[in-house]
């Protein structure tokens, strides 16, 4: 009889959301070969006529609750009760609820693998109270699991040394994206631009650097309505020519469209770990400018190019523009097929579990 995983923390599967969602589903795709796989999922983010129990011979169980926010804690705190019930092993991702840990057994804890997600209580997008509540979470999730997954081996300096032993470094995958061909449609006339509204990602600094590059489209797709941050970007730069403001698209062979076709992918993620969406940009081969942080620089083994405030983004298009820099997309893409695999990610996970 297989032995189950219950992997929790995520909106999740199929993917409609971002990197957690994506990494559940695609790890539950491989590990079904040998395990049996329940994933907790929000049915706020799906159709009624979605809620079926299988997706692809994976187990899915809903809990109708939101799982951001406050409402978040409680989606977990359920997903967490029934994982303890039934499961063999357990994959967390993220630590909103990591408290909850401390009063489950000491002989369960073990089985739990945690998944950080990064410096969450860094986001600017939190005020003091939530940073601490998220920075305390993370240091309970930590001491009380069994394996904690770090995304980035730059995260690894934020782990007290007391944890370290329990360090798995496992990073994403990028070799789940569609084979699409190119159209001709927009051929390299725009530079792309995806991820959430939120003030991290920087959305500001790309267009307004953009309202100085009238001769290259902005293309950004993001979810803009969902955050005050996005609705503002979109009262202010709405009606700009070259600055294109798209909903959010979570059909994959849509956004790999998009990044197939555009000249540059600017990535403008300043919290770390590793975020999917830039390992996606690197396996598609796309020409990327970065936002300069370690993590970004670790994630693309300093083969992108590399900005901070809204001048140097200028600059460094300019200077590819004109052929004064070169374009490095092809060692990017090779690096991301080495390096970025599920099947390797899995692989990490399977000697864990």
């Amino acid at each position: 009889m297989y032995s189950t995983i219950f992997i929790i923390g995520s909106a999740g599967i199929p993917s409609k959301y971002g990197g957690f969602e994506t990494f559940a589903e695609n790890i539950s795709k491989l590990l079904i070969s040998n395990y049996r796989i329940s994933v907790a999922c929000s049915s706020k983010l799906y159709k009624k006529d979605e809620y079926k129990s299988a997706w692809n011979c994976i187990d899915r169980f809903f809990i109708p609750l939101s799982p951001h926010g406050i409402s978040g804690i409680i989606y977990d705190a359920v997903s967490i009760l029934k994982a303890y019930r039934n499961a063999d092993h357990v994959i967390l991702l993220g630590c909103g609820a990591g408290f909850l840990l401390m009063f489950l057994p000491r002989s369960f804890r073990k089985k739990i693998i945690v998944h950080i997600d990064g410096l969450e209580w860094k986001r600017k997008k939190w005020n003091v109270l939530v940073k601490a509540y998220l920075h305390y979470n993370t240091k309970i999730a930590m001491h009380y699991a069994g394996k904690i997954i770090v995304d980035s081996n730059s995260l690894e300096a934020y782990i007290p040394n007391r944890y370290k032993s329990k360090i798995l470094s496992i990073s994403y995958g990028g070799d789940h994206l569609p084979d699409v061909k190119r159209k001709k449609v927009h051929l390299n006339q725009f530079a792309l631009v995806i991820g959430r509204a939120e003030p991290e990602n920087n959305l500001h600094v790309l267009i307004s650097a953009f309202t100085e590059i009238q001769e290259l489209d902005l293309i950004i797709i993001s979810n803009w309505e969902s955050t005050r941050y996005g609705r503002k970007l979109i009262r202010k730069y709405a009606h700009n020519q070259n600055i294109i403001l798209l909903n959010a698209e979570y059909n994959k062979v849509k956004l790999q469209h998009y990044r197939i076709q555009c000249k540059y992918y600017i990535h403008g993620h300043s919290c770390g770990g590793t975020n999917p969406s830039l390992v996606e940009a690197m396996y598609s081969g796309l020409n990327i400018i970065s936002y300069d942080n370690e993590f970004n620089r670790t994630t693309t083994n300093n083969l992108a190019k590399y900005f901070k405030t809204k001048e140097q983004l200028v600059e460094k298009i300019r200077a590819l523009e004109t052929g004064q820099a070169a374009d490095n997309s092809i060692k990017i893409r090779a690096y991301a097929l080495e390096h970025y695999t599920w099947n390797k990610v899995v692989s990490e996970i399977n000697l864990n579990l």
